[in-house]
């Protein structure tokens, strides 16, 4: 072998280790990369569930647009909320007000389906319940209509379907306010659903509510004999 190419195979022979340490080196940069990606996603982990730990019954003052777990909108008397965004909570109050306006109406298809909801609190500014605001909240038993609400809309509780397996609304405090019920604010056809799936509406003797139900065969019973589930 001559001289010349015994110098070229020294060189190629140099090089060779270097492209390997290239590699050597890219790699251990991806892998500290991705080492730091999987820190940072830990850390933001741990964050969301420590800031993830909220009273099941309320919404953390004050409430403001950034904060609040609803949609919402101002109309002509108060707020209108218009959809629940917050978590999956069995328990939930509505705040009374948002941004200092009173919350007056719970919007059309407000909280249809959150199937996860056993109890809701109304706030006692509340004033009206439109169409389908709580249509397939099949875990809620029982719920209490404050004073002041003057109208219940069209499926305003009606379930997916009338059946035990997804539960069905069993009892409803209705005040003296409410002036207008949608008939089939609680079922789908009041008079081919069976008594065993319509609740028993608490309410005043001489009220809208106790003609309303006489009119549509729901069962009945005293006010003041109310509790909610």
């Amino acid at each position: 072998m001559t001289d010349s190419k015994r110098t070229k195979c020294r060189v190629a022979a140099k090089k060779k280790p270097d492209l390997f340490s290239d590699q050597i080196k890219e790699i251990q940069k991806e892998l500290q990369a991705l080492r730091k990606e999987n820190i940072l996603l830990s850390e933001r982990i741990a964050a969301l569930e420590q800031n993830t730990v909220i009273s099941p019954v309320s919404v953390p003052p004050p409430v403001t647009e950034e904060k609040t777990a609803f949609e919402y909108l101002k109309i002509y008397d108060g707020i209108s909320i218009k959809h629940y965004t917050g978590l999956k909570l069995e328990s939930l109050l509505i705040p009374e007000k948002i941004e200092n306006y009173s919350v007056t109406e719970i919007g059309d298809f407000a909280f249809m389906n959150c199937f996860f909801l056993k109890k809701i609190q109304l706030p006692q500014t509340l004033k009206r319940i439109r169409s389908f605001a709580f249509f397939g909240c099949s875990a809620m038993k029982s719920i209490e209509i404050p004073q002041g609400v003057i109208s219940i809309g069209d499926s305003a509780f009606l379930r997916l379907l009338d059946s035990v397996s997804i539960g069905y609304l069993q009892k409803i405090y209705i005040p003296d306010s409410v002036k207008s019920i949608a008939d089939n604010a609680f079922c789908a056809d009041p008079a081919t659903t069976s008594d065993d799936f319509k609740p028993v509406i608490y309410c005043s003797m001489n009220s809208q509510a106790m003609r309303w139900a006489q009119m549509h065969c729901f069962p009945t019973c005293s006010p003041e004999r109310f509790r909610l589930d």
